[in-house]
Order: C-alpha cells, then structure tokens, then sequence
C-alpha cells in the first residue's frame, strides 16, 4: 500500500508522450501475466501478440459477466460468487472471500447486475492510490482525518483504507438519512464522501440547523455532480471545491485536483475515446494493474466531456469538464425529417437553467415517451416557480427547434427521486427508444 501511495501522491510525467510510454509498459506487462491464466482473454487475443493489444474487439458489462468464469485468473465461478455477493446484500456485511479474493456486487447505474473480483493485494494496492489522489494532507501528517462514507454497499475495499491516520465510519445508504444524523455528528468527520443525493439531504438538515458538521472536504462520488448541486454544496458546507472521485467496478477512473478540475486516473488505467461528438465520449478503460478480474478494453457507457482549456494544475492527465451520465439517458427527440435526433444533457441543464431568471433549487427532466418529458422544478422561493416553469417550458421547445426537431409535450411533476440505494439522476430516458 504505501509503494502505491508514494506512487500516485508524488509521480509526475513530463510530457503526454512520457505518459504514453509509461502505460505501454505496463499494460504489455500486464498481459504477459494475465493471458496463461485467463482463457477467455487469450481467446480475445488469438492471432495478436500483447503489443497489439489495442486492435482486440472492445467488450461490455454483457460480455464480462457472460464470460466470467473464464475471465477471471482466480477460477472463481460466476454462480458461486453472485450467490456470495447477493448474501452480502441481505445481510449487508459486506466480508465475502473466496480463497482469499473479496467479491462484490455492482449494479453500476444501467442497472444490469456486475461482479468485480480483487486480490488482498489489489485491495492494498487500491486503498494506497485513493489515499493518494484523495486524501488532502501527507498520510505522515500527525492529526487523524475522520472519513464518513455513504455508500449503497459497504466494502473491505473501503475499510482497506483504516489507520491510526484515518478513522473511517460507513453509513449505509439503504436507511433513511434521519437513522444516520446522530452518529454522523458525533463521528464529526473531517472528510464527507457521498453520492450527491445523499450530499443534498445532509446539506439540507445543516440548512435547517438539524446537523451540525463542518468537513474540511466534501467529495462526491457514484452519481454525476450536477451544477446546481455543486454551487449548494459550496454555500452550505462553505467549500471553495466540492471534490469528485470516480470510481466505478471498471476502476478508479478519476478524481479532482487542486484546481477542482476531473482528471482521468491515467497512471492507473488507460481510456480509449469513443468519440460521439466533438466533445464527447465514451471511454474505453484498461486497467494497469488488475490480475484477479482483467479489465482490458472494457466500454463503458458513461458520456464524459473533455475540457477544451488546459487545466492550470499542469498535469498530463486529461481533464473532463464533466461526467454527463449514461448513453441510456441521453433523451431523443422526434426529428423534422423523421426519425429520432439524439440530445445530450449538458443541452437540456444549460437552457432549463438559462430560461429563467429564478435561482433554481433543484430541478429534474425525464423522457416518458417517444413525444413526452416531465419537468420537476423547484425554486429557492416558491413565489417564483410557476413564472419559472412557463419560462422553462418555453427554453425547451426553442432548443427542440433549434435542434430541427418536433415539440414535445412537457408535463410539470412535484416530485423526484431523493436518491439512496437507487441512484438519483437530474435528467434520465425511461422510455425505450426500440419502443417508437
């Protein structure tokens, strides 16, 4: 662990090409390792030698679990370790091994079940490189930083993490924010990692003096962190920047500098760009370092935006402007010329936002169907709302005509999902766009 916290907190590149150079070592080391004993990935190798690993078919979550069982180096079989894990869930301990490999269960936010397998060498390897990318002073610093941890399932991933420099509490995220307050400020912690939804209830009870904590930082984690959340959390737990970790069961993709800026983890894994746009992607991750459950050119389904400006930190890494959210999220509006124009989320927060002249609260946007969306708003005085509506209803159907495409109707709900165990989006598709 502490080779890989020196590792992260300290490494630096000199240039791109220097980065590029370093992540070929190791993958090519890496699968020299993994390929005797992972039959399917030397199955998704035939014919190529390891330098040639980039010309190997991307897979998904749908092709990983379907070749578990002979992805994995550890000959753990996909049944054993799903019933395992499910357990884990009932009884919500969180400790299964197996032969000395913890597993976990993912459902990740598409919403498809997933395992991920790591060694107790991994988990040190993991528990020193978030340490060092997260942690805000020297792992040798003297004073003890107290970690609180809302997470839908704990894990000894996370638990990997204690020491007598960090005093680490988990609040589980399947009970309701009310059961959780008294401890939480008791633990008082100095460090609050949550899914902004959950961020969003604890800053609501310091807002009506229900709580009372005051974290030295506040990182946010599992849910993309939405604008109007991140200018909340700012005023309410007064932090210049609301810090970002993403990690998914893919690896530890990202985190933000001292800038506030995301950056890609690419001393940890390497991301292929499946361009959607001029700006967008989907990321294409290898994993440098895991041998239990190999990740090599896994797609993911997450919408990352570049930054088009250089980050000031002056790291090599690339630097996203935001995580956007899922493929399947992204709403698609009945065009001109028939047929469907697919519109990102940054496009519908941007004009809900500048519609109207309100300060906005908090706010929501799903897709129903092929021709309808439902719009939660909520306004920081409520005598603004229902001018604020009629403002917002009139930017979205300019933006459908602006895109050349057809109206929609546009339904004003009163409630959206507070989040919790489901994880909470602003803006979701819960229509199936085979459905038209």
């Amino acid at each position: 662990m502490l080779r890989a916290y020196l590792e992260s907190r300290h490494r630096r590149f000199t240039s791109r090409g220097a980065l590029e150079r370093y992540q070929t070592h190791k993958v090519q080391n890496l699968l020299k390792k993994v390929l005797p004993h992972s039959p399917y990935t030397a199955e998704r190798f035939a014919g190529l030698g390891v330098s040639h690993w980039q010309q190997i078919a991307p897979i998904s979550k749908r092709e990983m679990m379907a070749n578990f069982d002979r992805l994995n180096t550890a000959q753990i079989s996909c049944d054993e370790a799903l019933k395992l894990a499910k357990k884990d869930e009932e009884t919500r301990q969180f400790k299964t091994q197996i032969n000395g490999v913890t597993v976990g269960l993912s459902s990740g936010t598409s919403g498809q079940l997933g395992l991920f397998l790591v060694s107790r060498v991994e988990q040190e390897e993991w528990a020193g490189r978030i340490l060092g990318k997260a942690l805000p002073d020297s792992l040798f610093c003297p004073k003890q930083d107290r970690v609180a941890f809302f997470l839908r399932a704990n894990n000894p991933l996370y638990e990997r993490t204690r020491s007598p420099r960090l005093a680490f509490h988990f609040f589980d995220l399947l009970f309701s924010l009310s059961q959780h307050l008294e401890t939480l400020e008791q633990f008082n912690p100095s460090i609050l990692i949550a899914p902004p939804s959950a961020l969003r209830q604890i800053a609501h009870q310091i807002e009506i003096k229900n709580l009372r904590l005051n974290p030295h930082r506040v990182i946010a984690i599992a849910e993309p962190l939405d604008a109007i959340d991140e200018q909340y959390f700012r005023v309410i737990f007064k932090q210049p920047t609301i810090h970002q970790i993403y990690q998914a069961t893919e690896g530890f993709l990202g985190v933000t500098c001292a800038h506030g800026t995301l950056h890609l983890n690419e001393d940890i894994v390497i991301v292929e760009r499946e361009w959607l746009d001029e700006t967008r992607f989907l990321p294409i991750v290898t994993d440098l370092f895991r041998h239990t459950q190999p990740i090599l050119r896994y797609r993911l389904d997450d919408v990352l935006k570049i930054r088009s400006e250089p980050c000031p930190c002056g790291s090599h890494f690339t630097a996203l402007s935001e995580i956007e959210g899922r493929l399947d999220d992204v709403l698609i509006a009945p065009h001109q010329q028939g047929g469907g124009r697919s519109i990102y989320a940054d496009f519908w927060r941007r004009r809900i936002l500048m519609s109207t002249q309100a300060a906005i609260h908090d706010y929501g946007l799903r897709q129903c169907s092929a021709t309808e969306l439902e719009l939660y708003l909520k306004t920081q005085f409520s005598q603004d709302e229902a001018k604020a509506r009629q403002d917002i209803h009139r930017g979205l159907h300019n933006l459908l005509d602006e895109c050349g495409c057809l109206p929609m109707q546009v339904k004003d709900i009163d409630v959206w999902p507070a989040g919790g165990i489901r994880k909470r989006k602003h803006i979701e598709r819960v229509w199936n766009d085979t459905q038209r």
